[in-house]
């Protein structure tokens, strides 16, 4: 009898403490798992505190095919630029394989934001959805982009956005503030290409003269026209003063342009039937 009590107390004390070693592993793995996680914030809080410093660290990523950590790179770096380039930036989300990033363009008193939805698949990225207009050709952009920084490759994408809003702004700044002249507008939809008919009525005859302002832009990116024609029609302008205007488009913002456009309407005299406008003028 006093065997068996022997026995059971030695059993009860061997499942005892191989309860105790379990209890010591799983407490020694949690340790160890606490200090890694450790170690890992404070080299994100040494990261975070030198690139709020402006040291910026570049990484050099020759491939995609770890998703996740190119990803995570590109949100560090991008939130490290957000208020720095010709956009704001903001990331909006960012997931193992997605990040959406937030274009905000500003031109005076107007403000446009765009989205760009950037995935990871197959070891490139793409782009899987954006509120960016569609003749601004994404994906191509990434992918010619001779830079290899991703915050260049937003920039490039932010000077184009820029670019455009502030045509956008311009050309209803001026259908606004000049609408008792113009007659018709035609910009193509990315407004690289502008016409404008403005139109006054001759007060000695009521009849009608017209000055047509034609612009052309070399890319989307650009905010000065490289070509600027400008036509008459019923009505004569000094060819000294249509040349200067036109050298005028080319160098300075278009609404700054537009006083001197009016000017010369209101100014220009007003042909007949019978008589010709200088052939140099149209």
């Amino acid at each position: 009898m006093n065997s068996m009590i022997v026995l059971n107390e030695l059993r009860a004390t061997k499942v005892k403490r191989l309860q105790e070693k379990i209890q010591c592993a799983e407490v020694k793995n949690q340790l160890e798992k606490i200090d890694n996680l450790q170690r890992k914030k404070a080299a994100l809080t040494l990261r975070l505190h030198k690139l709020s410093q402006e040291i910026f660290i570049e990484d050099q990523v020759h491939s995609l095919r770890d998703l996740k950590g190119v990803l995570y790179n590109l949100e560090e770096k991008l939130c490290s630029y957000r208020l720095i380039g010709p956009c704001g930036l903001t990331v909006a989300e960012v997931d193992t394989n997605c990040l959406v990033v937030t274009f905000t363009s500003m031109w005076k008193n107007i403000t446009e934001s765009y989205i760009l939805k950037i995935v990871a698949v197959d070891g490139q990225v793409k782009v899987s959805g954006t509120s960016i207009p569609y003749f601004i050709d994404i994906q191509a952009l990434m992918e010619r982009s001779k830079s290899s920084a991703w915050h260049q490759r937003m920039d490039d994408i932010g000077h184009i956005l820029s670019a455009y809003v502030q045509r956008k702004g311009e050309l209803d700044s001026v259908m606004q503030e000049y609408k008792e002249f113009i007659k018709s507008s035609s910009p193509d939809e990315s407004l690289t290409s502008i016409e404008i008919i403005l139109y006054q009525t001759d007060v000695a005859t009521g009849s009608e003269k017209q000055i047509c302002i034609y612009l052309v832009y070399p890319d989307i990116s650009s905010i000065l026209p490289e070509k600027a024609v400008i036509t008459t029609d019923k009505m004569y302008i000094a060819k000294q003063t249509v040349s200067g205007i036109e050298r005028k488009f080319l160098t300075s913002p278009f609404s700054g342009v537009m006083p001197a456009v009016v000017n010369a309407l209101k100014s220009g005299k007003h042909l007949s039937d019978g008589e010709e406008d200088d052939d140099d003028n149209n």
